[in-house]
């Protein structure tokens, strides 16, 4: 089942996939752009899949975020998924697990996948990228206009209370302009800070940053129902193609409980008909 934690990373890749690209050890990405996350063939769905462009040309970054405690089973799931990807797409894969918190971890991801037979070398090796965010340095992901800041609510606080962190984290968000986008990172931040610590922290964090929001758009829900619509208009559209005018209008005018049905029948839907069905 799908984790709060996961639902949040899976909006804050979407945001900005050029700086969570990088994030994964690239040095260079020229552009990013995110992928289909399904894998039929499998019977599997990703986390997230960037298609990556640089100099030495095109490959896809494999984002799988694991908050739960079956890290032991991560490095030959990430092989699973890398093969498949590579079966579609026909791109080189890099693979990266992210770790939230400390109790997803485990002592086998190492960062390498071997497989042996007995009495001889390995016949197989795997390699993959290991990210413990617990251990990120919060400096290194405030950068300004980029969800990586909110990232950070889950990171090294370094010397900072939790209080100035929300301070910076705040700073980055609000040099996004669009109302929307500012408004759905700030209730992800607010929703990682009340996972990390409780309700009462993530209040004093970012409580007073959403209820100014709530002065100067219509509601916060309505907020949140447009950013919604357009990640399952952004996400249907890489599966099914430009959608018709009457599609568009009929998923900006959905109700809230509607687009999150949608999203989730966007594994299973064969058509934009398909999908947006009552």
């Amino acid at each position: 089942m799908e984790s709060d934690y996961d639902k949040a990373f899976k909006i804050l890749v979407d945001l900005n996939p050029i700086d969570w690209a990088l994030l994964t050890g690239l040095r260079t990405v020229s552009s990013a752009v995110g992928m289909e996350t399904d894998l039929p063939e499998r019977n599997r769905y990703l986390d997230r899949l960037i298609r990556v462009s640089n100099s030495h040309g095109e490959l896809a970054v494999h984002l799988e975020f694991q908050a739960g405690k079956s890290g032991n089973r991560v490095p030959l799931r990430l092989l699973d998924y890398s093969i498949g990807v590579t079966e579609k797409h026909r791109l080189p894969v890099h693979s990266c697990v992210v770790l939230l918190h400390k109790p997803a971890d485990s002592p086998v991801l190492t960062g390498a996948y071997k497989q042996r037979s007995c009495g001889v070398l390995p016949y197989l090796t795997f390699r993959y990228r290991v990210i413990r965010l617990w251990q990120i340095p919060i400096s290194t992901l405030l950068q300004p206009g980029s969800s990586l800041a909110v990232a950070g609510v889950l990171a090294d606080y370094e010397s900072f209370t939790a209080e100035e962190v929300g301070l910076r984290v705040a700073a980055c968000i609000d040099a996004i302009s669009d109302i929307d986008t500012r408004t759905v990172l700030y209730m992800n931040a607010y929703n990682l800070a009340g996972l990390r610590f409780n309700d009462g922290k993530a209040d004093i964090m970012f409580g007073r940053n959403i209820s100014m929001l709530e002065k100067y758009s219509s509601t916060i829900k309505a907020t949140l129902r447009r950013g919604e619509a357009r990640l399952l208009l952004t996400s249907a559209e890489q599966i099914f193609g430009a959608p018709s005018q009457e599609i568009l209008d009929k998923v900006r005018s959905a109700k809230s409980k509607k687009l999150v049905e949608w999203n989730v029948r966007i594994r299973t839907a064969q058509s934009w008909t398909e999908l947006i069905a009552d």
